[in-house]
C-alpha cells in the first residue's frame, strides 16, 4: 500500500479498516434514513452519503493517477500507452501494420507444405475433411490444438475407431499406402 498510514506495521488497517470504514458507511447507510420521503434533498444522510461516495471516486482516481505518474517519472520509466503510440508512430512512418491486431497478423502454417506429416495428411484423405489449413469444415472437426486436447496414444485410437460421427480412418489409410509409421508420426 502506498499511504503511509497504510503500510508497514499498518498494513492490516490499510486493509480492512480503510474498505472497512467505507463498505460499512454503505451498509449502514439504510439504516440511517428509515425517512418515507423519496426527494434526495430532503434525505441528508443517504445523500451526503453518495455525494461523499462520488468526490471519494473521483479524489482518489486523480491521488492514485498523480502517484503513478510521479513514480515513473522518478524511476525513468515511460508509461506504456506512450510507448505503444510511439511505437506506432516509428511503424506508420515505415508504412509497417501500425498495431499487432489479430486481423492483421499472417497466418503461420502449423504443418509447412513440404513437411511429410502434410504429404501423409494428404494420401490418408485427411485434407478432405479436415481442410489442408486444418481448420475444419462441415464434414470435419478442426484438428488445429489438437494435440493439447488429446495425446497420441487417443489420436491413434480416434483414427482406429472413429470419434462421434467420424468414422474409422485407419483402414482407409491403409488401403491408400499410408504406414503404421507415418500415422503414428501424424
Amino acid at each position: 500500500l502506498k499511504y503511509p498510514y497504510a503500510s508497514g506495521d499498518y498494513v492490516l488497517l490499510g486493509v480492512l479498516g480503510v474498505s472497512g470504514v467505507a463498505f460499512g458507511a454503505l451498509l449502514l447507510a439504510p439504516f440511517l434514513d428509515t425517512g418515507k420521503e423519496r426527494r434526495f434533498y430532503k434525505r441528508p444522510i443517504a445523500s451526503s452519503l453518495m455525494i461523499l461516495s462520488v468526490l471519494s471516486v473521483f479524489y482518489l482516481t486523480n491521488v492514485a493517477w498523480t502517484h503513478y505518474k510521479h513514480e515513473l517519472e522518478a524511476s525513468g520509466q515511460k508509461p506504456e500507452h506512450i510507448q505503444r503510440e510511439e511505437e506506432a508512430h516509428e511503424k506508420a512512418e515505415q508504412g509497417l501494420p501500425t498495431s499487432n491486431a489479430p486481423g492483421q497478423q499472417q497466418e503461420v502454417a502449423i504443418v509447412e507444405k513440404d513437411d511429410p506429416a502434410m504429404e501423409t495428411f494428404k494420401k490418408a484423405g485427411c485434407i478432405g475433411c479436415h481442410a489442408a489449413d486444418m481448420k475444419g469444415g462441415p464434414a470435419g472437426p478442426s484438428l488445429r490444438g489438437v494435440g493439447d486436447k488429446h495425446s497420441q496414444e487417443e489420436i491413434l485410437t480416434i483414427i482406429k475407431e472413429g470419434y462421434n460421427q467420424m468414422q474409422p480412418q485407419y483402414n482407409n489409410a491403409i488401403a491408400q499406402g499410408v504406414t503404421d509409421e507415418e500415422i503414428t508420426h501424424l
